[in-house]
């Protein structure tokens, strides 16, 4: 594909077949649910979805976007919404295909949970703190009188 190739909508490729996704979603959607998904689209971010769930739902939501998308926007626009300790970590690739950076960003949440479950247990403390206790008998209470 061109890099200057121009795609509307939808959640592949540029090509519409001649119009029938228009005609599909402008006879089973009106106006206002398609005004509605399309503004969903745009306020879409990852929160508290999984990167699987995020892009299932950015490709379902992408279709009812008017305005015509270019491959470099979706990529960019999914990446901006990713959240932030992901955003960090995929944003430096510069990839410019959407699946390929779905990828990356599974394999880097990934890669992220099994370094923190291998960092674990270094910062957990076991036990509590490291004074030697005395045994009852030989605790002193602090205003005893000696005995004469």
């Amino acid at each position: 594909m061109d890099q200057h190739e121009v795609h509307h909508g939808g959640a592949g490729g540029t090509n519409d077949l001649g119009g029938i996704q228009g005609k599909f979603l402008s006879e089973y959607f009106p106006d206002s649910v398609r005004y509605d998904k399309e503004v969903e689209f745009l306020r879409l971010t990852q929160g508290g979805k999984s990167i699987t769930e995020y892009a299932m739902k950015f490709k379902h939501l992408n279709r009812f976007y008017t305005l015509p998308l270019d491959k470099e926007w979706r990529c960019h626009k999914f990446e901006n919404d990713l959240r932030g300790d992901i955003r960090l970590m995929v944003a430096p690739l510069s990839i410019k295909d959407f699946a390929a950076l779905v990828e990356k960003a599974r394999v880097t949440k990934k890669m992220k949970n099994e370094v923190k479950g291998q960092c674990l247990p270094q910062h957990q403390r076991i036990g509590g703190p490291s004074r030697s206790k005395l045994r009852h008998e030989e605790r002193k209470e602090p205003y005893d009188r000696p005995h004469h």
